[in-house]
């Protein structure tokens, strides 16, 4: 059974306007959505103003549920805003945020497999035990380096900033730690190319 329909009010360009109805659910996702994109927008506004809309979407394996939720209507949000998604293939938080855009066209998926001879030096750059990771390992942390600094790594092009869930609440190089997990890898980056970190197990604003 609906629930009766509750109407909201929009407006024309001429400054007039109409109700909209809305079915209980429907209300519901929308007033959900209305929430994150204010929410977002205080992040929006204190990025760089430059031509490229490019964010980077990343977090633990064993994000919480329902912070995946949040991260599914962010990228929504973000994607209507006309902001890219950069992320990775792994379960969880990459995978809510790959869920909340509508088109491909509109994130781009690193794997392990486009790491690069680049990757690799940046891996073992801000990888504080390279030692000590595996090979394959080594090409996850590796391909850390196109999520927040894109597929040139000679020229790269860093994102406007990172949105992401960890254990710790890590948001730069100076916090990370082991309970970060390979997240840390992304945010250490992130933080030497001043890219702002806003982790969704720490920071109010999302």
């Amino acid at each position: 059974m609906f629930n009766e329909p509750k109407p909201w009010s929009a407006g024309y360009s001429d400054g007039s306007t109409f109700s909209v109805p809305f079915l209980g659910e429907e209300l519901q996702m929308f007033e959900k959505y209305m929430d994150v994109k204010g929410l977002v927008l205080k992040v929006v506004e204190r990025a760089p103003n430059l031509p490229r809309k490019v964010y980077t979407g990343v977090g633990s394996r064993n994000t919480p549920r329902e912070v995946q939720e949040r991260m599914g209507q962010i990228a929504s949000v973000l994607e209507d805003m006309g902001y890219t998604l950069r992320t990775g293939d792994a379960d969880g938080a990459d995978a809510a945020f790959r869920n909340g855009v509508k088109d491909p066209d509109n994130m781009k998926v690193y794997i392990a497999n486009d790491v690069n001879e680049r990757a690799l030096e940046l891996g073992e750059k801000y990888h504080p035990a390279w030692e000590r990771v595996g090979s394959y390992g080594r090409k996850l942390h590796a391909r850390n380096s196109f999520q927040i600094l894109g597929d040139n790594l000679e020229d790269p092009r860093p994102s406007l900033f990172v949105i992401c869930w960890t254990p710790d609440g890590c948001t730069s190089d100076e916090e990370r730690a082991i309970g970060t997990g390979g997240t840390g890898q992304a945010i250490s980056i992130a933080d030497d190319y001043n890219v702002p970190v806003y982790n969704l197990n720490s920071n109010s604003d999302l």
